[in-house]
């Protein structure tokens, strides 16, 4: 038997719209692994936010964490946990950049400790889309450690990722420009919030995400690659959004579900006929296998 690795994202693809994993998806996951094959999660959450995903399934794989900025292994002893991420330093030039504070409303920081923010919204759309895009419920205090000046001795590890909410009437240019005049080590990302919710349109409120250069899941799929001795045509990767656009676009055995982003469907190699409430990994999976016998 050749051995397949199987990499799906959360949000959208595994889970359905309940945050939940469907019954079917379980079994047929459960059932790749006792067959020999690996499946692993790769997703912009935290580890406390898919450790139950990783226990309910039963998995000792590598978790892909924060969008590839961390990568995990708790049932490993021996796996050292890879990390990409923006020093205390650099996040402290863009807090004390006059021409970037003109720009911005306010920052939003996640490190693997926990999240920081200099100030909570109080925008719907913002909160939702907080919760949706960056998976940090603004609603939970407890899960937001508050200090209006974030100074860097107040938070004990570097950032896997800095979010900059940009004040009405913002410079596009000058924010970017700033940006690279502290570092171009980052890869930055951009979202557009209107009254509707995500639109492709700039529109008055815009999100900045800035991530280590080298923090994907493409890179983070590779390293379990490497790790585990698996060639490209071996690894079958799910996705639904931006941030798996890299990876959608690299492996061929990559499926976007049907519910997937624009930007997914176009760069995926293969286009589900299931949704994540219809059990598309699940289903997906299952034909796979049944082609390989």
């Amino acid at each position: 038997m050749i051995k397949k690795l199987f990499v799906s994202d959360l949000d959208g693809t595994l889970l359905n719209k309940d945050k939940m994993i469907d019954a079917h998806s379980i079994d047929v996951i459960k059932k790749l692994k006792l067959a020999g094959h690996i499946f692993c999660f790769a997703t912009g959450r935290g580890w406390d936010e898919c450790k139950k995903y990783y226990e309910q399934l039963g998995l000792d794989t590598p978790c892909i964490i924060f969008n590839g900025s961390k990568m995990v292994s708790p049932k490993n002893k021996y796996f050292i946990p890879n990390t990409h991420s923006i020093s205390n330093d650099v996040f402290y030039q863009l807090w004390n950049n006059d021409e970037l504070q003109k720009e911005i409303d306010y920052f939003v920081i996640k490190t693997a400790a926990g999240n920081y923010t200099s100030k909570i919204p109080t925008s719907p759309e913002l909160i939702k889309h907080f919760d949706s895009l960056f998976h940090i419920d603004m609603h939970k205090s407890k899960n937001i450690k508050k200090d209006v000046l974030i100074r860097t001795e107040n938070r004990h590890t570097d950032a896997l990722s800095i979010i900059l909410v940009l004040k009405e009437g913002f410079n596009l240019t000058n924010v970017i420009r700033e940006i690279k005049s502290v570092t171009h080590n980052i890869e930055i990302s951009k979202w557009s919030i209107d009254n509707k919710g995500m639109s492709s349109k700039v529109t008055s409120r815009l999100i900045i995400e800035l991530n280590n250069r080298a923090a994907n899941k493409l890179n983070a799929v590779q390293s379990i690659q490497y790790y585990l001795d698996i060639t490209d045509e071996n690894i079958y990767v799910f996705g639904d959004g931006e941030n798996d656009v890299k990876v959608l676009n690299y492996y061929n055995n990559s499926i976007a579900v049907k519910n997937a982003g624009y930007t997914a469907l176009i760069n995926a190699h293969h286009i589900s006929r299931y949704s994540n409430e219809e059990s598309a990994v699940g289903k997906e999976i299952e034909n796979i296998l049944a082609w390989g016998k």
